[in-house]
């Protein structure tokens, strides 16, 4: 949650996009944006520095579902430094986000580079959030989870 509540702009502009499949299996792959919650495990560093974090969705061949990753790439001027990946939950079954902007209207991917007007340059209001995680003992019954997350970078001042 920290996360996506700490969205923040880089020179002037919001990154904010869904990452697509590239093998055209999943809806999407996961979304990356531009925060100021930088986890630096290695040791002191600066917590309000901007990072380029990724939540991405990989397969599970434990389960024959999907993990998700979080990737956590510190900004250093133009360069970049980190990345490496830490599983948050696997077992998923299913994931369904949906992006709303300042009117209440959805989308199921964004990009605030190269997204309609609605998109451009500006982070979502509000993502709902479904995930599905298989249930070992009924597959035709997951476990479900829903929550919707407000974003303070859209509100504006």
């Amino acid at each position: 949650v920290l996360d996506l509540q700490s969205t923040c702009k880089e020179k002037d502009s919001y990154e904010f996009t869904t990452l697509k499949d590239p093998t055209g299996k999943l809806p999407l792959k996961g979304v990356s944006f531009l925060s100021r919650a930088h986890l630096d495990f290695s040791g002191p560093g600066d917590s309000m520095a901007v990072a380029q974090i990724s939540y991405e969705l990989e397969g599970d061949p434990d389960s024959g579902g999907f993990s998700i990753i979080r990737r956590d790439v510190l900004r250093q001027g133009e360069g970049s430094s980190g990345g490496e990946g830490y599983t948050l939950c696997r077992r998923l079954q299913f994931v369904n986000l949906r992006f709303y902007d300042a009117s209440g209207r959805e989308y199921p991917l964004w990009d605030s580079r190269t997204g309609s007007e609605a998109q451009r340059n500006k982070v979502p209001s509000s993502i709902l959030i479904e995930l599905n995680f298989i249930n070992p003992d009924d597959a035709a019954n997951p476990y479900k989870f829903m929550t919707r997350l407000l974003l303070t970078g859209s509100i504006k001042t």
